[in-house]
């Protein structure tokens, strides 16, 4: 079946969450959601059939874990040079 497919199993992934991110930003509409609730599931099950190789997981890993330390990085040297020149930001 197609669904067994490693590079399928990701590109399942990656919709699914950006679906379901669309659906928490716009709630209401309906599509996002169950569409990506569907390709989480496909992805779910590919990745039970075919579970990944986790010698080479440390790129995967990385690839996810350094934008979100850059990100945090960010907000925070952000906040502090707010508290020290005393204006207001969004957040």
């Amino acid at each position: 079946m197609f669904v067994t497919s490693p590079t399928l199993s990701m590109v399942f992934t990656a919709l699914g969450v950006l679906a379901v991110a669309c659906e928490f930003l716009r709630p209401g509409s309906v599509v996002p959601g169950v569409v990506g609730s569907l390709l989480l599931v496909f992805a779910a099950h590919s990745l039970y059939v075919n579970p990944p190789d986790w010698s080479l997981a440390w790129p995967w890993a990385l690839g996810l874990l350094l934008p979100v330390a850059l990100v945090l990085a960010f907000l925070f040297v952000t906040a502090l040079r707010a508290r020290r020149n005393k204006r207001l930001t969004i957040s």
